[in-house]
């Protein structure tokens, strides 16, 4: 099992573009609100929406991580239960004002 602190090329990729790829979900959505939903803010979960409360994920958790929605709004971001074959079975995001 990977160790918790250790972050996956996806997770990288997506914390990177950050606001600019919110930015760009905009031109998609239409809105803020609407691209951020459509991503859980900015953590690209793996299950969307996700499938479990924060508590729950964080108890269990693989991978915990915060990232950056715009200059304003950040996100704490959960996955838990790896499974070789599916992926991670829980996925559970909180999204704040900074």
């Amino acid at each position: 099992m990977p160790e918790k602190s250790t972050a996956r090329p996806r997770r990288r990729f997506f914390r990177n573009i950050g606001a600019t790829g919110l930015a760009a979900s905009v031109t998609v959505f239409g809105s803020t609100e609407s691209a951020a939903a459509a991503n859980y803010g900015c953590c690209s979960l793996e299950n969307y929406p996700p499938n479990t409360s924060w508590s729950s994920c964080v108890s269990q958790a693989d991978y915990i991580w915060t990232c950056n929605s715009g200059s304003t709004r950040a996100c704490d971001c959960c996955e838990a239960n790896h499974h070789p074959t599916t992926g991670y079975q829980l996925s559970a995001g909180r999204c704040y004002q900074q």
